[in-house]
């Protein structure tokens, strides 16, 4: 683990936690195991500084495995936000591309910003911003610098991090499957150190019936166009939101397929977005520029994307099929205009690679 300055990272961090008394963590992002682990992990190194943190989800815990993951491990989020701002000094964003927090008033600062997709652009700017590019996950960097951290934590707390940091990997990585180097040294040193128990437990439980009716669905009901496998859930609840990565998961290792894309609409009690959740087997598919084409409010990297739309301008619409109808129909229309300009991306991912090529031979 040594492409990372995991001391110097350390050192900024800690920094942060040293300047400021009370901060927000914001999961922007549905709270997944990356997202979860990492803020946990920062809380408990801001609590070493006397720096107060509460982390906030603003989306509902969805998986019987991610809500495991917090009650073993005694994890507290929060789902809303605070109704006065004025005691926090500031917010964190992890495991997310975007800095901004809608939810959030534009005087209080963003002091730290960690993610290892590609930065989407954004009017703020973090006191302290981290983006690797050899990483599939945040918590393949707070691994690195949790092995700094000897002096910090006693051996519950270390255990309890390295436990959620090591299936933060794991899960965004599909289970090592699209791990970059980085990410298996990270998880082989977090699995020393980590709670094996609630590891296996994790590893071990089923789908529950939800997820499995939505694969079945999936499968049913799913449009083969230029290799590209695409289909259309329809309403699902929040409850079940990350169950669409899944099913995305799922669709690209059981069909011969390059590329999969699972979209529908989530409800909530007032609030309609449109998700949908991306998967290639391709390496040099330019995802990011692919989701950006359709929407802004997206993007991806190696092997995985999302972008998700809120339509909550809808949620009192009565006749629910002819809104899905109209979705369904526009939005296969944008992911088959995305796949039939696909020689663009390809080309342009081909020069990106030549000058990064270029510029490593010019600074060597």
């Amino acid at each position: 683990m040594n492409k990372l300055n995991y001391k110097e990272i350390k050192t900024s961090l800690l920094n942060i936690f040293h300047k400021y008394n009370n901060l927000l963590i914001v999961i922007q992002g549905s709270p997944d195991p990356d997202a979860i682990a990492s803020s946990f992990f920062l809380m408990k190194m801001a609590q070493t500084c006397d720096c107060s943190c509460t982390v906030i989800a603003g989306k509902t815990i969805s998986l019987p495995q991610n809500r495991e993951l917090i009650s073993k491990l005694n994890i507290t989020l929060n789902h809303n936000y605070p109704e006065d701002f004025d005691e926090y000094d500031g917010y964190c964003v992890v495991d997310y591309q975007n800095p901004a927090v809608e939810n959030i008033p534009s005087q209080v600062p963003c002091v730290l910003h960690i993610d290892h997709h590609t930065r989407a652009e954004s009017s703020v700017n973090p006191e302290y911003s981290l983006y690797p590019e050899d990483v599939n996950s945040v918590s393949t960097v707070l691994a690195g610098v949790l092995l700094q951290q000897n002096d910090l934590f006693d051996d519950k707390i270390r255990q309890q991090i390295a436990t959620a940091l090591a299936y933060g990997i794991k899960t965004d990585t599909d289970n090592l499957t699209i791990a970059s180097t980085t990410d298996k040294e990270a998880f082989s040193e977090m699995e020393k150190i980590a709670d094996k128990e609630i590891l296996d437990l994790l590893d071990n439980m089923p789908y529950s019936e939800e997820t499995l009716t939505l694969i079945s669905k999936a499968m049913l009901n799913s449009t083969n166009y230029k290799s590209w496998l695409i289909s259309g859930l329809g309403f699902i609840p929040e409850t079940l939101r990350d169950s669409l990565a899944i099913t995305a998961d799922y669709m690209l290792e059981q069909e011969n397929v390059t590329t999969v894309i699972a979209f529908a609409l989530i409800t909530s009690e007032n609030s309609i977005t449109l998700d949908a959740s991306f998967r290639t087997k391709n390496s040099e598919l330019d995802l990011n520029g692919i989701i950006k084409s359709i929407t802004p409010d997206g993007g991806g990297r190696s092997f995985k994307g999302a972008f998700q739309l809120d339509l909550s301008y809808f949620a009192g619409y009565p006749e629910k099929h002819s809104l899905w109808s109209i979705v369904n129909e526009s939005t296969l229309i944008n992911i088959k205009k995305a796949r039939d300009n696909i020689s663009f991306y390809e080309v342009r991912t081909f020069f990106t690679g030549l000058k990064k090529q270029l510029s490593d031979i010019f600074h060597r």
